[in-house]
C-alpha cells in the first residue's frame, strides 16, 4: 500500500500536468483566434486601399493557419458566371507555385465546380483533404503536379449573398479542422465589407469613365459641329459678302456717272461689306480655326499667342520642343482648347503682363505649360469644383488619361501644366 500511494499520486499529478497543458493550448489557440479576428476586423474598417486591405487579410489567414498559399476569387459581374479569379495572393516562396497560380489565373469556376465553386454554392466553409484525389478540382487534372494537396476556403458574404471566395493550400494533405473553419466563417463576414467597399468603388470607377466617354463624346461632336459651322461660315457667307461687296462696288460705279453724290454713301457700304467680311472670318477662326487642321497645334498656338497679344497687349512667347513629333488631331484639339481657356483665365484675372508657353513631349506624354507673372489664384479656387473653367480643363485632359497641374503663388504667378498621354 505504501508504494501504491505514489504511484497513484504520480499518475494524478501527469492526468493534471496533461489538462493543463490542453488549457493552456486552448487558451493560446483562443487567443491566437481572437489576434487575428481583431485584425481582420480592423483592416476591414480602415480607409487603407482596398487592394492593400485584402492582400493584408489573405496574409495574416495563411500565418495564422500555417499555410503558404492563398487566394481570393470574386463573383462574376454576371452571377450567373460563377467566379472568376483575381490578382490577389500571397504566396509564402514566390516561384514554388507558379504553375498552380498560371493554372487558377485561367480558371474561372461555375457555381459548384471546384473548392470555390461549391463554396458558393453552399454559402459555407469547405475543405479538401487532398485536392489531387478529389473528383471535384478540376484545377487538378490541368498540370502533372500542381503543387498543392490540402485546401480550405470560405465564402466572403455581403448579408446572405456570396461576393468573394477566399482559398488557402497546403503543399500536405491535411485532415479537417472544424474549428479553423468556424474561425473563417467569422472572418468571411468582416471582409464582406471590404468586398462591400470595393464593389461601390468599382461602380463608382465605372460611372466616371461612362461619363468621361459621354464628355468625350459631345466634346467630339461640339468641335464637329464647330467645324462644319465654321466652314458654313467662311465658304457661303464669306462668299456672299464678297459678292455683294463686288456688286455694290460696280452698282456705285454705274450711278455714280449719273449722280456724282452717292460715291459717298457707295464707299461707306464697302467699309462695311469689308468689317463684315472680316468679322467672318474671325468668327470662323473662333469656331474652329483651320490652321490646327491644316498645319497642326505648334502652328495653331503660334497663331493663338499673336491674336492673344495683339488683343491684349500681353507679350506671349511660345517654345515649340516637339521636334519632328505631331500629336493626331484629337490630342492636338484638346491641348489647343485648354491653352484658349488659359489664356481666357489669364485676361481675366491674372492682371500678366507676360505669358511664357511650352510645348513638348516624352516618351509617353504630351505636355502643355502655359506661365503666366500675374497675381496668383487663391489655393481654394485651384481644387474648388465650383471653378467650371479649371474643372473643364481636367475634363479634357482627363479623357486621354492625363490630369491639369496648377501651380500658383500670390503676386507671383500661376503656372498651368496639361498632360495627356500619346496615341
Amino acid at each position: 500500500m505504501q508504494i501504491a500511494q505514489p504511484m497513484n499520486q504520480e499518475k494524478e499529478n501527469k492526468e493534471w500536468t496533461s489538462k493543463l497543458q490542453e488549457t493552456n493550448e486552448r487558451l493560446n489557440a483562443e487567443i491566437e483566434h481572437s489576434k487575428l479576428i481583431k485584425a481582420i476586423a480592423v483592416a476591414s474598417n480602415e480607409t487603407r486601399a482596398i487592394d492593400e486591405t485584402l492582400r493584408f487579410c489573405i496574409r495574416q489567414i495563411c500565418e495564422f493557419a500555417g499555410w503558404p498559399l492563398g487566394h481570393l476569387y470574386l463573383t462574376a459581374d454576371n452571377p450567373s458566371e460563377g467566379l472568376v479569379p483575381s490578382s490577389f495572393w500571397h504566396v509564402e516562396e514566390p516561384g514554388k507555385f507558379d504553375t498552380f497560380q498560371r493554372i487558377t489565373q485561367e480558371t474561372p469556376l461555375e457555381t459548384g465546380i471546384g473548392l470555390p465553386g461549391r463554396v458558393l454554392a453552399s454559402g459555407e466553409p469547405a475543405w479538401i483533404i487532398d485536392v489531387t484525389k478529389d473528383a471535384n478540382f478540376p484545377r487538378a487534372n490541368l498540370a502533372q503536379d500542381i503543387g498543392v494537396k490540402a485546401g480550405f476556403a470560405f465564402p466572403i458574404l455581403i448579408g446572405k449573398r456570396v461576393v468573394g471566395v477566399m482559398e488557402f493550400f497546403s503543399p500536405k494533405a491535411v485532415e479537417p479542422d472544424t474549428q479553423m473553419l468556424d474561425i473563417m466563417a467569422q472572418v468571411g463576414t468582416q471582409l464582406g465589407r471590404v468586398l462591400e467597399r470595393k464593389q461601390a468603388q468599382d461602380e463608382s470607377e465605372r460611372t466616371k469613365d461612362q461619363l468621361r466617354k459621354l464628355y468625350h463624346r459631345l466634346e467630339q461632336v461640339r468641335e464637329e459641329e464647330r467645324t462644319r459651322t465654321a466652314r458654313e461660315v467662311h465658304d457661303h457667307l464669306g462668299q456672299v459678302l464678297t459678292t455683294i461687296k463686288l456688286e455694290i462696288s460696280l452698282l456705285g460705279k454705274k450711278l455714280t456717272y449719273y449722280n456724282p453724290s452717292i460715291k459717298k454713301s457707295t464707299e461707306q457700304l464697302l467699309e462695311m461689306s469689308d468689317e463684315a467680311i472680316q468679322t467672318v472670318k474671325k468668327i470662323s477662326m473662333d469656331l474652329r480655326p483651320p490652321i490646327l487642321d491644316d498645319l497642326g497645334i505648334a502652328e495653331a498656338i503660334v497663331w493663338q499667342a499673336k491674336d492673344f497679344s495683339k488683343r491684349t497687349g500681353i507679350e506671349c512667347v511660345f517654345v515649340n520642343e516637339l521636334n519632328e513629333f505631331e500629336p493626331d488631331l484629337e490630342r492636338s484639339t484638346t491641348l489647343f482648347r485648354v491653352f484658349q481657356e488659359t489664356l481666357t483665365n489669364i485676361v481675366r484675372h491674372a492682371r500678366a503682363t507676360k505669358v511664357y508657353v511650352k510645348l513638348s513631349h516624352s516618351n509617353e506624354m504630351l505636355s502643355l505649360e502655359v506661365e503666366d507673372n500675374g497675381c496668383g489664384i487663391p489655393s481654394d479656387k485651384v481644387s474648388s469644383l465650383r471653378s467650371l473653367g479649371l474643372q473643364g480643363m481636367r475634363e479634357r485632359a482627363m479623357v486621354w488619361g492625363g490630369n491639369v497641374f496648377i501651380s500658383s503663388f500670390p503676386n507671383n504667378g500661376t503656372t498651368v501644366n496639361i498632360k495627356i498621354k500619346k496615341g
